[in-house]
């Protein structure tokens, strides 16, 4: 008896077939991408429209200027001066008002102090442009 021949595949070359990527693992970082990426989309295109909307309802005023100069950030320890005003203003009857209380603030970091400076509404100074008159008309 002879011996069986040979298989025909013993002479072939084979390869490892790498195993296949997971795919929801590809599906996850993609979603977390475009999740961050429209989180920052969001975020960035409201501060640009919030920034739009102060500008518009800030234009450049006299009491606009007021206002960014008031919210000016202090110098670390240096004192602070703030002038409080009440009105009385009643515009159903035309009246442009007038201030019922003054009070001058002063706040110094230095001292560990607040001081307080009220002003008699009744006090007769010298406002420009309109003469000898109570100082609650200055309003």
């Amino acid at each position: 008896m002879s011996a069986p021949p040979e298989p025909p595949h013993r002479s072939a070359r084979y390869w490892r077939v790498r195993p296949r990527r997971k795919g929801w693992l590809a599906v996850v970082a993609f979603s977390l991408w475009a999740v961050m990426g429209l989180i920052v989309s969001i975020a960035l295109g409201g501060y640009i429209y919030l920034n739009d909307t102060l500008q518009a309802a800030a234009p450049n005023t006299p009491e606009a200027r007021a206002a960014r100069a008031a919210t000016r950030p202090v110098l670390p320890g240096k004192p602070v001066n703030v002038l409080l005003i009440g009105s009385d203003t009643r515009p159903s009857l035309g009246d442009p008002g007038r201030s019922d209380s003054l009070i001058l603030v002063r706040m110094d970091p230095k001292r560990n102090l607040i001081s307080m400076l009220s002003f008699p509404r009744d006090l007769y100074v010298n406002i420009p442009g309109m003469g000898m008159n109570k100082i609650n008309a200055a309003y």
